[in-house]
């Protein structure tokens, strides 16, 4: 959100933030926020809110859930809050990282070794060296985040990533044990892509 912030309101364009905006955006010069009939927003009120406004504006979601809420909207009020965002279905396998790993495996890309969590059991059954460089991370980052204030957890023995999976799963989160990539940003591939409604595509590769 407050990328989006500062690069749209240099350009002179009016931004204005729901109120779930982090302390960091609500500590920017450029914050303003939304007017209160958009204050204590919920996704599910996110299409009666926006049909009740008296203009139109163009919807940037800034997180999982509002980017999932934005692309399932009804079509007439699509129409008259556009937003860049890709299909609903597009988005599960994106924003469920269980359903991206399986869908990397489907297409036979290549990705860090991961393993699902449905129970303890799972963790005894990885070997050693998997625990020695992994760490264990949920399925959906939104709501374990707000839960635990991280977005995963390293883990060094079997005794510790048990106490910490059952904490997860006890909390009521779908876990993985995922390879640790270690080293600079170099090891990495970041894939920034954009296609429009014509089928034309802008994709950058970085590595």
């Amino acid at each position: 959100m407050l990328g989006v912030l500062r690069a749209l309101s240099r350009g002179n364009v009016d931004v204005l933030a729901l109120p779930d905006a982090d302390l960091a955006t609500r500590r920017s010069r450029w914050y303003r926020a939304a007017p209160k009939s958009l204050s204590a927003m919920k996704p599910e009120m996110l299409a009666d809110r926006l049909k009740a406004l008296p203009v139109n504006t163009v919807l940037m979601p800034c997180s999982d859930i509002w980017v999932r809420t934005v692309a399932a909207l009804p079509a007439d009020v699509r129409t008259r809050y556009p937003a860049i965002v890709p299909s609903p279905s597009a988005i599960d396998i994106l924003v469920d990282k269980s359903r991206f790993r399986n869908t990397l495996e489907r297409l036979k890309l290549p990705h860090p070794a991961t393993r699902v969590m449905t129970s303890l059991s799972d963790l005894d059954n990885a070997p050693d060296s998997a625990l020695e460089s992994s760490f264990l991370k949920p399925a959906h980052s939104r709501q374990f985040f707000g839960r635990f204030g991280v977005k995963a957890f390293r883990i060094s023995d079997a005794a510790g990533g048990r106490a910490r999976l059952a904490e997860c799963i006890g909390a009521g989160f779908q876990m993985m044990l995922q390879e640790y990539i270690p080293g600079p940003p170099s090891n990495h591939y970041f894939i920034d892509g954009f296609m429009d409604s014509g089928g034309s595509d802008c994709l950058r590769l970085k590595g």
